[in-house]
């Protein structure tokens, strides 16, 4: 039996289908009712809420994070303890961690230190893992990322782009992700203590990102480019009038900074070509037709 974190979530609930398919039995974590197996209520961050009763528990598969709201450094880092807790009591030797891309950078943001710091307790921690690294993540049944920027250009007709729009981006399929990760499931033995970055099939600046969305709509929009500076003293009146940290200079700069991964290890292993962007656009470009 596999133990799913964030069963709802983009990631999980992908995931969740494919062990379906693929006869693997999983009992999935939820924060919301009803949860019917292989649905559980848990609260990665209360110990008590994990299941009990006698299962037979052969890996601990960690998808859930916490991206926004106060407190991300510190709620990550206690579900990946939690976790790896769980796992050691219950006698699960295996365990996959859904990581980012952002782990492998300097960023310095709450998010990035908790993906970085909870990358080095399941490293420490004793058990057989695997670390999956995936850049932004889109989907269709995605309501954030990408596809909240592309409701808001078809809306407004307006691009706020950071800087010079010159970063490079580089989003990734859910489907492309959850594939690795059930690959890395069913090669175990030759899959295990590693860490494997992906990223979507094409690399391309974040105003080039923006060009193709607006092509795929059918809809036009008025770029507006906003410096760094200005960002930045953005970022500082916010903290400083709400106290809030969800809005840092830290958190910007991550918005700015290229997370690009080299997908070449994960073809060659397991013959993985992550899809293009593009090519998801054009898809949505021929249904509006």
């Amino acid at each position: 039996m596999i133990f799913l974190t964030g069963g709802r979530g983009l990631l999980g609930s992908t995931l969740a289908e494919r062990l379906s398919l693929a006869h693997l039995p999983y009992l999935a974590s939820a924060t919301r009712g009803p949860a019917q197996p292989p649905f559980t209520l848990c609260d990665l961050q209360k110990p008590e809420t994990y299941p009990s009763g006698d299962v037979r528990w052969d890996m601990a598969v960690h998808c859930a994070t916490q991206l926004e709201g106060p407190g991300i450094y510190d709620g990550n880092m206690l579900m990946t303890r939690n976790v790896i807790d769980f796992c050691k009591q219950r006698g699960i030797r295996k365990m996959i961690f859904v990581s980012s891309s952002n782990a492998a950078s300097p960023l310095q943001d709450e998010y990035s230190r908790s993906k970085r710091d909870s990358e080095n307790l399941v490293k420490e921690s004793g058990l057989e893992t695997v670390i999956i690294r995936p850049t932004i993540i889109f989907s269709d049944r995605d309501t954030k990322n990408i596809n909240q920027m592309m409701r808001l250009l078809k809306r407004f007709h307006v691009a706020l782009i950071p800087g010079s729009g010159r970063h490079r981006v580089q989003p990734v399929a859910v489907e492309d992700v959850a594939e690795l990760i059930l690959k890395c499931v069913r090669n175990w033995d030759s899959s295990k203590n590693a860490a494997y970055d992906i990223g979507g099939g094409e690399t391309l600046t974040y105003k080039e990102m923006i060009s193709r969305m607006a092509r795929a709509l059918s809809t036009f929009y008025i770029p507006v480019y906003i410096p760094m500076p200005i960002l930045y003293m953005m970022a500082d009146a916010v903290s400083t009038l709400t106290g809030s940290r969800a809005f840092t200079r830290d958190a910007f700069r991550s918005f700015v900074t290229e997370k690009l991964m080299d997908n070449r290890p994960i073809e060659e292993k397991f013959g993985l070509r992550p899809r293009p962007l593009s090519e998801w656009l054009a898809e949505i470009k021929r249904r509006r037709r």
